[in-house]
């Protein structure tokens, strides 16, 4: 379980949140600037709020009170970003490898080669990502980041690389993929109410850095806010 409530404010903008999310796909809906992304690096540990706390699964991540504040490594947190971030000077298995540095030599071979036969890799670990479609980077980054085993697992937007043709199709083998291998917490960041129905259990609806409500997915879609915020963009945005 995952349970955050924080704040954190800029000169025009204050993120100011509270939700709880368990296992499965819980999605961030909301426009461009109200404050989704922000919420994951501040879950990361990549940022760090002015008030509040962060919790996951028990283990305090950050508590401003108690001067709390958890290093990114030792988290127990995947981030997976927009566009990937696979270092272009790396090979697909180095690029796998990479988050295992430290680790007997063995065990990051045996890993590395499970998370190919996985993704459906194999033969392609000698590849460079510029050699690799948008559906294989987005493979290779979800297995970087769940090679690690973290407890939670933060998506910031993962399909707005990909074109239209083949989106759905990567978003059907990605969810299958989630729930063949990953049984934490999933906080899937969108601004597309198509990914979050294909994707999510629940929704956390934002506007302006808050919360407008959160519900399973079907009672987001059938909900008056819902169906004001999310299918109308001009409603939300900011």
């Amino acid at each position: 379980m995952l349970r955050v409530n924080i704040k954190k404010t800029f000169p025009e903008f204050e993120l100011d949140i509270a939700f709880e999310a368990g296992p499965g796909v819980t999605g961030i809906l909301g426009p461009s600037g109200s404050g989704k992304s922000l919420t994951l690096e501040c879950i990361a540990g990549i940022d760090k709020p002015d008030e509040g706390k962060i919790e996951l699964n028990g283990r305090i991540l950050f508590d401003k009170e108690k001067h709390m504040d958890i290093k990114t490594r030792h988290r127990h947190t995947g981030y997976m970003f927009q566009h990937y971030a696979l270092f272009p000077h790396l090979t697909v298995k180095q690029n796998l490898a990479f988050g295992l540095k430290g680790r007997p030599k063995k065990e990051i071979e045996e890993k590395t080669a499970a998370f190919l036969k996985k993704i459906k890799m194999e033969g392609f670990e000698n590849r460079y990502p510029a050699e690799l479609s948008g559906g294989q980077k987005q493979r290779v980054a979800l297995a970087r980041t769940l090679i690690t085993e973290p407890s939670c697992l933060l998506l910031d937007e993962p399909f707005s690389a990909l074109d239209p043709d083949t989106k759905e199709l990567v978003m059907e083998e990605f969810l299958s993929f989630l729930h063949d291998h990953f049984h934490g917490v999933v906080l899937l960041v969108t601004h597309n109410m198509a990914e979050a129905d294909l994707l999510c259990d629940n929704v956390i609806l934002y506007r302006n850095g808050k919360v407008l409500q959160q519900d399973p997915k079907k009672e987001v879609l059938k909900h008056a806010v819902a169906r004001q915020d999310a299918r109308n963009p001009a409603a939300i945005r900011i």
